[in-house]
């Protein structure tokens, strides 16, 4: 067997939500709850109906690549339309460095994927870690100092998961104006998802890696449509290794890509989380927990102090809420809530994470 997938730690956020009980109250798993745009669907379905399900071009079909070129700011000759954004990642990481003699730089707190995805490869990687002490702000001069000559590639995501901290415009541009010729992955699958008055900023670097999908935004995790944006003379490589792995993304699912892309609508269910972002910041202020602000995505760091994965556990048995241990992130002393789902059912979890933390605290 395949060591360097037999010495993986398995998934911290999967294990906390199997270990779920009917009547639980879900604040861990980061799945969109908010039904997907039926229009798109059914507007994927008369493609299918009219045209089959045939296969499409490796990289996909050219008008769909346009329309998510046009959406990156880059030429269709620069995306290549995945299996999710997972695959993206994958895809990057496969084609651009030398697990020989490259090493993977990834920004806690992170998705865990990242690292694993690396270790998978066979690449050397390590963690740089933000402040808790500033909230987990971007700080580009934390990151650059952790720079190594083998250092060939950075992986951040803005928005963040599991902080729900998005770049600045003046760190990811100090970050970009420093990096050298280090490839920059720049996983922006929550983008549409922010509570911020703009957009987040995008990297302007030359080896920008754009990693994005429908997933989140959508609420089609279940469709995996993602995307890769690359710069062209990374393109040939990306089109062998996809096309190896396979072959090519769904043909119905960048149908229903098309559909959302053209007719600007990725953004639609940001209005109804930004209400919800409310209700939780509401809840969380009557508790009095230390908390990191969200500014988009729909997650937030919640500081318990200790063992991240004890606290998790215990108040999964005690109060019969699951969270995600922070430490799963690089963000021990933490848990991660997600508040995608039903608003009042996150006010109770909160409610009871304070129950908890306040018991926590007079047992010494």
């Amino acid at each position: 067997m395949n060591p360097r997938l037999t010495t993986l730690e398995p998934s911290l956020i999967r294990e906390l939500n199997a270990r779920k009980r009917p009547g639980d109250l879900d604040l861990g798993l980061g799945e969109p709850v908010l039904p997907p745009d039926q229009r798109a669907l059914d507007a994927g379905l008369r493609w299918l109906a009219e045209n089959g399900c045939r296969y499409s071009p490796n990289l996909g079909f050219p008008e769909v690549r346009a329309a998510v070129g046009a959406y990156l700011g880059r030429p269709a000759e620069e995306i290549c339309l995945t299996n999710g954004s997972q695959q993206a990642l994958h895809l990057a990481m496969v084609t651009a460095l030398d697990p020989e003699k490259d090493e993977v730089l990834v920004i806690e707190p992170g998705y865990p994927a990242y690292a694993k995805i690396a270790q998978m490869l066979g690449l050397a990687v390590r963690t740089v870690g933000l402040d808790p002490k500033r909230r987990f702000a971007p700080q580009a001069d934390c990151v650059l100092a952790a720079l190594r000559p083998e250092t060939r590639l950075v992986v951040l995501a803005s928005p963040n998961n599991p902080s729900a901290r998005i770049w600045p415009a003046r760190e990811l541009e100090q970050l970009c104006a420093e990096l050298g010729e280090r490839w920059l992955v720049f996983d922006e699958v929550y983008r549409e998802l922010y509570y911020t008055p703009e957009p987040p900023p995008r990297p302007s670097h030359p080896r920008a890696l754009l990693v994005g999908g429908l997933s989140k935004c959508a609420s089609l995790t279940g469709l995996r449509m993602g995307w890769l944006g690359a710069p062209p003379e990374l393109m040939p490589l990306v089109l062998r290794a996809h096309q190896l792995i396979t072959t090519a993304a769904s043909t119905f699912a960048q149908q229903v890509a098309l559909e959302l892309l053209t007719n600007g609508r990725l953004g639609d269910q940001r209005p109804l989380y930004r209400d919800r972002l409310g209700s939780l910041l509401e809840a969380l202020r009557a508790s009095e927990l230390e908390f990191v602000e969200p500014e988009g995505a729909f997650y937030c760091l919640v500081r318990v102090g200790g063992s991240s994965l004890a606290a998790a556990l215990e108040l999964l048995e005690e109060k019969r809420v699951v969270t995600v241990p922070g430490v799963a992130f690089g963000a021990e002393g933490w848990l991660r809530l997600s508040w995608a789902g039903p608003p009042e059912e996150v006010r109770e979890g909160v409610v009871r994470l304070a129950e908890w933390a306040r018991l926590k605290l007079s047992r010494g």
